[in-house]
């Protein structure tokens, strides 16, 4: 799985599937996780820059 990550300030918003999964989040990885386990979702994500599409970071959604 692939999601976007747009950083504004200190805050962090996460679009999964070209949706919002998390708005403004402090700890964007952790909420996505628990937002996709939400939704059904389990197993590695991704995290990739909003802007460049280099990989960030990558998680296990169902560690949340």
């Amino acid at each position: 799985m692939k999601a976007r990550l747009h950083g504004t300030g200190s805050n962090y918003s996460v679009i999964f599937e070209g949706k919002l999964l998390v708005e403004r989040s402090r700890d964007p990885e952790c909420d996505a996780a628990r937002a996709l386990l939400a939704r059904g979702y389990t197993g590695t994500l991704h995290m990739l820059d909003g802007k460049t599409g280099i990989p960030r970071t990558i998680i296990d959604a169902s560690a949340a």
